[in-house]
């Protein structure tokens, strides 16, 4: 019983170790640097234009 017991242990402390080695946690401190490109649109109402739709009839 205490064979098995230490089995167990034995593996999942492998299986934690082999974890770790290879899963590569994503890096979550990315900066960005630079100054943001949002510029206001200069859009009046002679600029904007309605769309025209057109009905489709349902077979």
């Amino acid at each position: 019983m205490i064979r098995i017991i230490f089995y167990l242990l034995l593996c999942y402390l492998v299986y934690q170790i082999l974890r770790m080695l290879f899963v590569q946690k994503p890096q979550t401190n990315a900066r960005v640097q630079g100054r943001p490109k949002n510029e206001p649109l200069d859009l009046s109402k002679q600029m904007v234009e309605d769309a025209k739709f057109e009905e489709i009839k349902k077979k």
